[in-house]
């Protein structure tokens, strides 16, 4: 009754079960928040950058303007 002679394949008897249907839609959607979160982030840095040099870069025009 067992399966003498039969070719399981390099994968082996269990090696072929890929990942459900929920556990992929999962990980596409964790994909999804990282690449947003990432340019979020990038945003939110450059944002503050610029809060930080606009009093120099203000600063240094009254300067050249009054000198």
């Amino acid at each position: 009754m067992g399966r003498s002679n039969v070719s399981v394949g390099k994968m082996g008897r269990d090696g072929g079960i890929r990942a459900t249907p929920v556990d992929h839609y999962r990980r596409q959607i964790a994909r999804q928040d990282s690449k947003k979160e990432k340019t979020h982030l990038r945003a939110v840095k450059m944002k503050k950058e610029s809060r930080e040099k606009a009093p120099k870069a203000a600063r240094d025009m009254v300067d050249v303007i009054l000198k």
